[in-house]
């Protein structure tokens, strides 16, 4: 399995946004409590980076999980990790801060 994700050259927003609404695909915002409750993109959940190992037993196999965070690095770190335990994952490798370009409130 290929770990994915958004080059960074290309900056572009497509991926994510097309996983904001699939069923197929579970949005972790790793961010903590506080940053989420004030802004989210729609349907994804919050998990802090912090926490996110003691959840992964609960996270589904059936479904793409990808992963947001401040900065990216976080996303790509928690990727990697539940890729290595089988979960089929892609991250945004950018900030939250930079999808904040959308604009627009069908995605938050």
């Amino acid at each position: 399995m290929i770990l994915t994700y958004i080059n960074s050259g290309d900056f572009m927003y497509d991926d994510i946004l097309q996983h904001i609404y699939n069923p197929q695909t579970l949005i972790i915002d790793l961010r903590d409590e506080f940053s989420f409750r004030q802004l989210h993109l729609k349907n994804a959940i919050n998990i802090p980076g912090d926490d996110l190992k003691s959840q992964i037993p609960y996270l589904p196999h059936d479904k793409l999980l990808y992963f947001i965070c401040d900065t990216g690095k976080t996303a790509k770190k928690m990727a990697e990790q539940c890729q290595q335990l089988g979960f089929q994952c892609q991250y945004f490798p950018h900030s939250f801060q930079s999808l904040l370009i959308l604009k627009n409130e069908q995605y938050f």
